[in-house]
């Protein structure tokens, strides 16, 4: 009903639409372009993204605290794991339609190719040095723990690594021979029992933020 709804459309500015014609009008955008949405509020940008989601399934929320306080981002995890979850979907997407805050077009992000080569891909007999995976994982936003409980943590016991990994629904055991990777298992974090022998993981960021070559555009001006 609405596919050439917008065709005829020049103006670099539409006013009057309706919150569900905002969202139709955005997703007919997205089959030409990659899209990014700029609401004024958290709220609002919520309200749009579950709007859309009835006219795409190529639609992602990349929220922000309305007030950058260290205070706001300390009690926000849920928010953090909903922007890097974003992050890592959009680098398959060809023309994703994300939607976010004033606060979180404004943040700070890394280039797509810095993102992309923090991304480490593990495989069974792989030789690496388990103290620099250590450092790896630090510089990837992840903590170190003596007990692994949630996402975002790792922990060493001899040659035992345990990382619960950005988007993945298990922690994950790699057991080293050496500097040799001898065995990878997804594992129940209760109740510490394998669940199921992998032959590969790959290890996603845990933070948004590098040392290095940091520029304020968000990954879709790229074009992500």
């Amino acid at each position: 009903m609405f596919e050439h709804f917008f065709e005829n459309e020049t103006k670099e500015q539409l006013t009057g639409l309706t919150n569900e014609m905002q969202a139709i009008f955005a997703s007919q955008k997205q089959k030409e372009k990659p899209v990014v949405f700029v609401t004024n509020s958290l709220y609002e940008a919520n309200v749009f993204y579950n709007a859309l989601k009835n006219y795409s399934s190529s639609v992602y929320l990349f929220p922000m605290d309305d007030f950058l306080t260290s205070e706001a981002l300390a009690i926000s995890p849920d928010l953090k794991y909903t922007r890097l979850e974003t992050l890592n979907a959009i680098l398959k997407e060809n023309r994703p339609l994300v939607v976010t805050n004033l606060m979180g077009f404004l943040r700070y992000l890394p280039t797509r190719s810095l993102y992309e080569n923090k991304i480490i891909t593990l495989e069974e007999n792989q030789e690496i040095s388990m103290k620099s995976f250590i450092t790896k994982l630090m510089d990837l936003g992840y903590s170190r723990e003596s007990l692994v409980n949630k996402t975002g943590e790792f922990a060493v016991r001899g040659f035992v690594l345990d990382i619960f990994p950005v988007s993945e629904e298990f922690p994950i055991r790699i057991e080293f021979w050496g500097d040799t990777i001898d065995q990878i298992k997804e594992f129940d974090v209760d109740t510490q029992r394998t669940k199921k022998q992998l032959k590969k993981i790959i290890l996603m960021p845990n933070t948004q933020y590098f040392a290095i070559h940091m520029q304020p555009h968000f990954p879709l001006k790229i074009p992500y």
